[in-house]
């Protein structure tokens, strides 16, 4: 939104491109930043079924998020990614 901002007190023409490429950069870097929020709140939902009597259950999604990146490294983080950029795509 700012740079479409500064586009035009610039007096510089705003085509369908410029406000698609825009609108890509701001859904690529909101969906990179909130996948790993959405992992752990699977892992939570599947840890939550699995172990429904179990008090062993890691509850705060900073330990959640810990325990991906142990196991997993950055690439357990960021899994599902594929998903969201087609699906940003479609539209």
């Amino acid at each position: 939104m700012f740079f479409i901002a500064y586009l035009i007190r610039r007096n510089i023409n705003i085509d369908a491109s410029v406000t698609f490429a825009c609108g890509a950069l701001a859904g690529s870097i909101a969906a990179i930043l909130t996948a790993p929020a959405d992992g752990a709140k699977t892992f939570r939902q599947i840890e939550l079924r699995r172990n429904k009597y179990s008090t062993n259950q890691l509850t705060r999604t900073f330990l959640i998020l810990l325990q991906i990146f142990r196991v997993e490294g950055s690439k357990g983080l960021l899994t599902g990614m594929l998903g969201v950029f087609l699906f940003l795509i479609k539209f």
